[in-house]
């Protein structure tokens, strides 16, 4: 779910105490960790993948619902099977890549990778 283009999905799950079973967090945003928080129902898991920085946990909130959360570090043994999997060509990751800019364009793909509501990747040609 996409709170950015869709800020009216988690109060519905977050209702009852939560109706979310697993929940993966993978921006590192901490207002997106305590949204995952709250929808995860009683007993549930929350998977926090995404790194921003320390995030407060409210521990009433983890006990009360015996949630528990779980930290998956990612580029670890998988970097080398992604590597693997692009070179050999059998994953497409061109739908995720918003724009390409040349390296004099650096200042305005830089910019333009900062504003999260006009791009996911940017990348710079070289």
């Amino acid at each position: 779910i996409n709170t950015a283009t869709d800020p009216d999905a988690l109060p519905g799950l977050a209702a009852n105490k939560g109706s979310v079973g697993l929940m993966f967090e993978c921006s590192g945003n901490e207002r997106a960790f305590r949204s995952g928080l709250d929808t995860v129902r009683p007993r549930g898991t929350l998977v926090q993948v995404g790194l921003g920085g320390d995030v407060p946990v409210p521990p009433n909130l983890v006990v009360s619902k015996e949630v528990s959360i779980v930290g998956s570090f990612r580029f670890d043994a998988e970097f080398a099977l992604a590597v693997q999997l692009l070179a050999g060509k059998r994953v497409d990751l061109s739908p995720l890549l918003t724009d390409t800019y040349g390296f004099a364009e650096a200042r305005r793909a830089f910019e333009a990778a900062g504003d999260r509501r006009r791009s996911m990747k940017v990348q710079l040609a070289f």
